[in-house]
């Protein structure tokens, strides 16, 4: 086992006050071989104990697969669908107390007091990230965002910085992808076109950008050189800081610094 690993990231945690915690990780970038994925998880269940750990579970790994989802449309079984997001991902979709949600393009894993709550019903949200699906009812919460092994530039809930001015830039519809969320045993629990963001759009994302905007930031606390990357961030200041910077791109005409041309 990677010890000194371990010990990094168990006193990050310790730092972790808030009831909702959503957690990106790489192994890779923390360095770990994958038999120890699930020391990573026991460590990190019995650190936030008590708190609703949220891992993203999407089915696609970047945007290629994503864009072929698009194209061919979803079936989604929320009970053995891969997550292929991430390995650490996948490991904690079979772990038995973990609750999947049932969206079919962006569903997540919880665990906790308050998981069932949290993702209950979310495949009826039909529009891009809405207030109905798991991480549309987390951008209203008090969430501590934790990455392990990554930058910035993983962070979900980044669109929403852009979504009050949606009239300006259309991202939320800017695709439509038939979706089928279905039962193990073949039959249909739902099924209806899904509003998202267009892959072709979503290439042109480079959330890093943001990097440089806000280290200065209290709400904003990201690793030392030299140790393996992770980051902290209080969602609702970034939500703050990240619409404010948008306004005054947009009020300038322009798209905000995180768009390439």
């Amino acid at each position: 086992m990677s010890v000194k690993i371990f010990e990094i990231i168990e006193n990050e945690l310790e730092r972790i006050s808030k009831s909702y915690v959503y957690c990106h990780c790489s192994i890779q970038g923390l360095g770990l071989a994958i038999g120890e994925l699930t020391s990573l998880l026991t460590l990190l269940l019995k650190k936030l104990d008590g708190k609703t750990l949220i891992v993203p579970s999407f089915c696609f790994a970047n945007n290629s697969e994503y864009a072929n989802l698009l194209s061919s449309g979803i079936d989604y079984y929320p009970e053995r669908s891969p997550a292929r997001v991430n390995i650490f991902g996948e490991v904690m979709r079979r772990y038995a107390e973990t609750i999947r949600s049932s969206h079919p393009i962006y569903p997540v894993l919880a665990y906790g007091p308050q998981a069932k709550e949290l993702v209950d019903g979310d495949h009826k949200e039909l529009e891009f990230l809405g207030p109905r699906s798991a991480i549309g009812k987390l951008s209203s919460k008090d969430v501590h965002i934790l990455g392990l092994g990554v930058s910035i530039s993983t962070n979900s809930f980044f669109h929403f910085v852009d979504m009050p001015f949606e009239n300006l830039f259309p991202i939320a519809r800017s695709a439509k992808v038939h979706c089928r969320v279905m039962k193990n045993n073949g039959s249909l629990i739902y099924e209806a076109d899904y509003h998202t963001i267009s892959a072709e759009l979503r290439k042109r994302i480079r959330p890093d950008t943001l990097h440089l905007l806000m280290e200065k930031e209290s709400f904003y606390r990201f690793s030392d050189i030299g140790q393996p990357n992770f980051y902290h961030l209080e969602l609702q200041p970034f939500l703050s800081f990240g619409k404010s910077v948008a306004a005054d791109y947009y009020r300038q005409g322009k798209l905000p610094c995180w768009w390439t041309k």
